[in-house]
């Protein structure tokens, strides 16, 4: 649910907001996420309520399912931030190289990808509590960022 967090910072509607208050427990979410076959279909479902589109490639701000494609037990849900995919594990974000089961992104219009891409740095900023920068074209940061370990939701 943490991923989905990230959608709500952007400032769009919850995309789990169906499945908030679904299971209680390691047990009973296990079993939820077993019904559903998996991570890739909820996060499909989300991001669409949402307006999110399937992509192909990662960009900054996506977010994704990582993990073994046949073991949902061993799936997880990850924010690319431009080199890597930050994946939250108490206590904290872990950045992990990955190659992701599925993508997506919010939509952006070509003209305002710059515009986008120094307020996605800026969401990065708050949501993380961990500074970005961008390189000259304003699209790509100038170095993968290495979130802290810890919670900022503890």
């Amino acid at each position: 649910m943490v991923v989905a967090d990230w959608a709500i910072h952007l400032g769009f509607p919850d995309p789990v907001a169906a499945y908030r208050g679904a299971y209680d427990s390691k047990e009973s979410s296990e079993a939820f996420v077993a019904a559903a076959g998996g991570l890739v279909p909820i996060f499909e479902a989300g991001n669409a309520s949402i307006g999110w589109v399937k992509v192909d490639r990662p960009q900054v701000g996506a977010v994704g399912v990582i993990g073994a494609r046949d073991n949902w037990s061993k799936q997880m849900g990850a924010i690319f931030d431009g080199g890597h995919w930050q994946v939250f594990q108490q206590p904290g974000w872990i950045a992990l190289m990955a190659v992701p089961l599925a993508i997506w992104a919010a939509p952006v219009s070509s003209a305002s990808a710059r515009r986008s891409s120094h307020e996605l740095c800026e969401n990065f900023n708050t949501f993380f509590s961990f500074p970005i920068r961008l390189d000259e074209t304003g699209a790509q940061p100038l170095e993968p960022l290495r979130m802290p370990l810890r919670s900022t939701w503890a």
